[in-house]
């Protein structure tokens, strides 16, 4: 699991919207993540770190959501 997320074969990274903070990709992974986290068997801690890439969107077409 980690490794899908640290480091996803297709460069498919969780994904952070950066007006909204919301994710826009890797909703399953970060829920999955976090619900192994809970586990306390499991080999994935709640302080693990894992990259999360910004994206910024385009608003010029709306300028009322600037």
């Amino acid at each position: 699991m980690l490794e899908s997320v640290q480091n996803p074969v297709n460069g498919d990274h969780l994904t952070e919207n950066t007006h909204t903070g919301a994710l826009v990709d890797g909703n399953g992974r970060a829920i999955e993540l976090q619900r192994r986290a809970a586990d306390p068997n499991s080999g994935i801690s709640p302080d693990t770190l894992v990259p999360v890439l910004p994206y910024t969107p385009d608003l010029s077409m709306f300028p009322d959501l600037d």
